[in-house]
């Protein structure tokens, strides 16, 4: 996994956890290592499981470090996070975020949220 500058996580179970999963389900769907985006840095709602290292955003970008060169598909991002889910298990809940419009996917959440 990639870490984009400023990312920020703290190493626990659930992390690592999502880490070996977002490792295997990203080479299989986009054939590039993960980019994780956010951890506990960046702007979130407040009670956001960011703040107490349960949440964690994927960069969807087809370079993981050139937005210039695209982003994946909505659809490509849809089937990524159906497998993310399976792979993570019922204890993850992983969405999909699209910008304003609904035109692309912005980003993918993934959080430890046992309910």
């Amino acid at each position: 996994m990639r870490f984009v500058k400023g990312a920020q996580v703290v190493a626990n179970r659930h992390f690592l956890h999502f880490a070996d999963c977002a490792e295997i389900a990203t080479r299989k769907h986009f054939k590039r290592e993960p980019w994780l985006t956010a951890g506990v840095n960046g702007s979130h709602s407040g009670n956001s499981l960011h703040y107490v290292f349960k949440a964690w955003d994927l960069r969807v970008w087809k370079d993981g470090e050139d937005s210039s060169k695209g982003r994946f598909s909505c659809k490509a991002c849809e089937n990524f996070a159906a497998d993310l889910r399976v792979i993570l298990g019922v204890l993850y809940d992983v969405v999909v975020h699209y910008d304003k419009t609904g035109a692309y996917v912005t980003h993918i959440h993934t959080e430890y949220d046992p309910r």
